[in-house]
């Protein structure tokens, strides 16, 4: 299996790890999981658009290294409200697949998850929240599959890496 599919079955295993009472070290760590699951999903799927072709293979694990979270935030944020800056509108297609909407918008909602599980330790997590985490990772995985080949989907990889910088 590949690194995001195991990131995703680790999340869903740690929220259910403990079955009458779950520690806050599990559930704070499937949240950061699922994160993380869609995290290397989109690098993945990033680099191989990026890097095309087996002789390139190697040269992918450098590129992914290039990835910043704050600049996928950035690209997410303007992906889940379709507000595209002009010289991504002129090649995107309108109106944007609600599949790719729902990946952008669950990055930026398991990023903000995930910032909550690992740094404010004033929470407490409940199972029930933790699944729904979860779940909106496996949703995410489900919608990109369906969108993944559109040109929106391509593009949409490319911002991942340059962020806001199209925006100049």
């Amino acid at each position: 299996m590949s690194l995001h599919g195991d990131l995703l079955a680790q999340a869903g295993w740690l929220a259910r790890r403990e079955p009458r009472r779950p520690k806050q070290a599990s559930l704070r760590r499937a949240v950061s999981t699922a994160y993380y699951a869609l995290f290397h999903l989109l690098l993945a799927e990033a680099t191989r658009v990026l890097v095309s072709g087996s002789s390139l293979a190697p040269l992918r694990p450098v590129v992914a290294r290039t990835f910043g979270h704050r600049p996928m935030n950035d690209a997410c944020r303007s992906f889940a409200a379709s507000n595209l800056p002009a010289p991504l509108g002129a090649i995107v297609p309108m109106p944007l697949p609600a599949e790719l909407i729902e990946t952008a918008q669950a990055f930026l909602d398991l990023q903000e998850a995930r910032h909550q599980a690992d740094y404010d330790l004033a929470d407490r997590y409940l199972r029930e929240e933790t699944l729904a985490v979860v779940g909106q990772a496996e949703r995410a995985f489900t919608a990109w599959q369906h969108v993944r080949a559109t040109r929106q989907a391509k593009v949409f990889l490319v911002a991942l890496l340059t962020g806001s910088q199209w925006r100049r």
